[in-house]
């Protein structure tokens, strides 16, 4: 039954991405004047289906795909000279024919997300939240530049109170190109210059920084040191031997310099602060080999409807 609901749901999705994308090259040539003989999804011998005007509409035998046939769409046929055909058309008619599917595949899919997003818009809380500092890569350009954990950014690039939301685009798009902050650190306020390092093959701007959020335990590995120590999924860590952790790669870090030392770990579960001691364990991940103690760990999310003018942009930056 499972194998069915699946086959099923991959088929029906498959043709409305096929309909849609045929549908964008049909309604071009209908509007651009080309006569179409057949407006077909699936391939292969027709099933079924009704004729309207001069368009064939019908479902094929081969549920893989889909298609639109113009007359005269065939270059190396001859051509009569009939207006109707898609060679008597000038070029920047049949390049927006051509291009008609896949905007609409483009349009759909912009289109689902923001009416998703009207509804169930899920992001982090420290998204919008002050621009708190919560771990700092070595040798990075945020450690060179003396940048401490909970140092708070007051002002980036011209804005003032910034949130990680505004940082974190700016950030990743200024590879090599300095960008002036200003840091609150307890009562005092000073400037800084900071210029983000280009990583991976993307060349990403990135300052090795991470954002202060409460690392919330979103999955356990089965056998290993935490589900051991009986920690639960939805438990959230504050502390490893004392020392406040206050994002995923600062318990990271903290375990790699740790190693197999028995951590005690002091987590808040349904409001209570308990602890539980675990012995890391060096275990393999991501094709190499860390001292770890079996979580997955989550900044805390919650849930709004946007109104569409931002559930648009939402899905805008969804898609790109």
């Amino acid at each position: 039954m499972e194998y069915l609901v699946n086959a099923l749901t991959v088929g029906l999705v498959l043709g409305l991405l096929v309909f849609i994308h045929e549908f964008g090259h049909y309604a071009a040539a209908k509007l651009c004047g080309v006569r179409v003989e057949v407006f077909s999804i699936g391939f292969g011998k027709r099933l079924l289906g009704f004729k309207r005007g001069e368009t064939d509409y019908r479902l094929s035998v081969l549920p893989l795909g889909g298609y639109v046939k113009m007359s005269g769409e065939n270059p190396f046929e001859v051509s009569t000279g009939d207006p109707g055909e898609f060679m008597s058309h000038p070029r920047w008619q049949r390049f927006i024919i051509a291009i008609a599917g896949p905007f609409m595949n483009v349009l759909l899919a912009v289109a689902v997300m923001t009416g998703v997003y009207m509804v169930h818009y899920p992001h982090a809380d420290y998204e919008n939240q002050a621009a708190v500092i919560g771990w700092i890569q070595d040798n990075s350009p945020a450690d060179k530049a003396k940048l401490e954990v909970g140092d708070k950014i007051v002002k980036f690039e011209g804005i003032q109170n910034p949130s990680w939301d505004q940082i974190m685009p700016r950030e990743a798009m200024s590879p090599g190109q300095p960008l002036h902050l200003q840091i609150q650190r307890g009562m005092r306020l000073f400037d800084q210059v900071i210029t983000p390092a280009a990583v991976d093959k993307d060349q990403r701007g990135q300052i090795g920084w991470d954002p202060a959020f409460t690392n919330t335990i979103s999955g356990l590995e089965p056998g290993m040191p935490a589900e051991k120590a009986g920690l639960k999924v939805g438990d959230e860590i504050k502390s490893l031997d004392n020392v406040i952790v206050r994002s995923n790669n600062a318990v990271v870090s903290f375990l790699q310099n740790s190693k197999d030392k028995p951590v005690v770990v002091t987590y808040i579960r349904d409001g209570k602060e308990s602890t539980a001691t675990v012995n890391p364990v060096l275990a393999p991940t991501n094709g190499d080999k860390r001292y770890r103690i079996g979580v997955g760990l989550a900044a805390a999310v919650h849930f709004d409807r946007l109104p569409f003018g931002q559930a648009f942009v939402a899905s805008v930056k969804f898609n790109r």
